[in-house]
Order: C-alpha cells, then sequence, then structure tokens
C-alpha cells in the first residue's frame, strides 16, 4: 500500500513540473554527461563568485570559461559566456554583475 501510494505521488509530481523544473533538470543532466562543463560550473561557482573585486572577477571568469563547451552547457550558455569573455574586458563590472544575475538563475532550484 505505502509504495503504490509513493509511486503515485512521484507519477504526480512529474506531471506537475513546470517549465523551468524540466528545463533545470535538463540543464543539469547534460551538465553531469560533460565532464568540462562541471569544472566551468565548478569554477564559476566556487571561485568566480566568491571574488568581490570585478576585475579580478572578471580575470578569473576569463580563465575558468575556456573550457566551456556547447555540449556540457547548451548554446545559449555557451554563446553568452563566450561574449561575456569578450566583454569583460572593457566592462568587467558589467559583465560580472549579469555573469553573477546569470549563474544565480541558473541554480535556483536545482
Amino acid at each position: 500500500m505505502a509504495v503504490s501510494k509513493v509511486n503515485e505521488l512521484l507519477a504526480s509530481s512529474e506531471t506537475n513540473r513546470s517549465r523551468k523544473e524540466i528545463g533545470n533538470r535538463k540543464r543539469f543532466a547534460r551538465l553531469l554527461r560533460e565532464p568540462a562543463a562541471i569544472a566551468v560550473t565548478m569554477g564559476l561557482t566556487d571561485e568566480v563568485m566568491r571574488i568581490s573585486n570585478p576585475s579580478r572577477a572578471a580575470k578569473s571568469f576569463r580563465t575558468v570559461s575556456k573550457d566551456a563547451t556547447i555540449s556540457g552547457l547548451g548554446i545559449l550558455d555557451y554563446l553568452g559566456i563566450k561574449i561575456a569573455v569578450v566583454g569583460s574586458i572593457l566592462f568587467p563590472k558589467l559583465v560580472m554583475k549579469a555573469v553573477r544575475g546569470r549563474v544565480e538563475f541558473a541554480s535556483n532550484g536545482i
């Protein structure tokens, strides 16, 4: 009885997922299949996000982002990173604010 109830609840939760939850699950699954994407994500969260100085954070971001791949991050995040790398040279404060926002948005709900 309890097992069937659990299975029923699990099936119900799958059908009640929002588009954002579905997208997060797909991104997370893609990330786990790609070791380089894991390294980039860990570098962003463990290094770049902890640096308060925008110029230093931008330099670290450029280093961490070298291993970014389309297969691990998806086309939009990959292109966003590549554009942000170039922009971070001229506008580190603005770009790092955008990077922080994207990382926080992407990690919300995971």
